[in-house]
């Protein structure tokens, strides 16, 4: 990759950073219960359970977006189902285990849903 093309895809990404972490500011991710809950990351060195509530980690910025691969996403239409080719940035949240220290990530969702909540919250006050 060209030095200019990672210093778009960079401001690309500090850009939707900061949208997500304003939206999230804002509220918009609040009745989502994927990220509203308490899920348990499991520590790949040592097992350890930790408690994470990833809507914590988006209001905070505490997150990264990762590089977008294309994957193959199940899309349902009045005919049947279809595969269709997608792209998908991870969302990557790190923590480090309270018990042995080591660093760890998750990659709960992607940026593409969080847009996609975006816009349904929108729409939900035009026309709730």
């Amino acid at each position: 990759m060209s030095q200019r093309r990672r210093a778009q895809s960079k401001k690309g990404h500090q850009n939707g950073k900061q949208r997500i972490v304003d939206e999230a500011k804002r509220n918009t991710f609040d009745r989502n219960p994927l990220l509203n809950t308490a899920h348990q990351a499991v520590c790949k060195n040592c097992g350890n359970r930790i408690p994470l509530i990833y809507l914590d980690y988006l209001k905070s910025g505490r997150f990264k977006l990762g590089e977008a691969k294309t994957v193959e996403a199940l899309q349902a239409y009045a005919s049947g189902f279809v595969y269709e080719k997608e792209q998908a940035t991870p969302i990557i949240i790190e923590f480090k285990c309270v018990q042995c220290k080591s660093k760890n990530e998750v990659k709960p969702v992607s940026f593409e849903y969080l847009l996609f909540t975006i816009g349904k919250s929108r729409s939900e006050h035009i026309y709730g």
